[in-house]
C-alpha cells in the first residue's frame, strides 16, 4: 500500500527538473537568432522583385506578368523547372541567378 502512495510522488519528482528547465529557458531572447524564418517569409535576394512582379499576389509569376524588356523573359521556360508555365519564388530566384 505504501508503494502506491510513493509512486505519484516519485513521478512528480522525476518530471520536475525537466519542467523547471523548460520554463526557465522560455524567457531567453538570445536564442531568437537561431529560429527558422516563417515559411512565408521571403528569403531570396530577389524577393522584392518577385513581390513586385507578382501582381495578383498568388505566389507565382507568369509570362504575362513580366514586362517586355525583362531579362528573364527569354529564359522563362528554362527557369520553370516543373513545367507548369509559371515561376514560384524559388524558380524565379534560380532564373535570376542564371542571368
Amino acid at each position: 500500500m505504501r508503494l502506491f502512495t510513493l509512486l505519484p510522488v516519485v513521478a512528480l519528482l522525476a518530471a520536475a527538473p525537466t519542467a523547471l528547465a523548460q520554463s526557465a529557458h522560455a524567457g531567453h531572447d538570445h536564442h531568437a537568432g537561431h529560429a527558422k524564418p516563417p515559411a512565408a517569409a521571403p528569403t531570396s535576394k530577389h524577393a522584392a522583385a518577385f513581390k513586385q512582379l507578382d501582381r495578383d499576389n498568388d505566389g507565382f509569376i507568369r509570362r504575362s506578368d513580366l514586362p517586355a524588356e525583362h531579362p528573364l523573359l527569354p529564359h522563362l521556360d528554362m527557369s520553370d523547372r516543373n513545367g507548369d508555365g509559371k515561376l514560384d519564388a524559388k524558380e524565379f530566384d534560380t532564373g535570376m541567378n542564371m542571368l
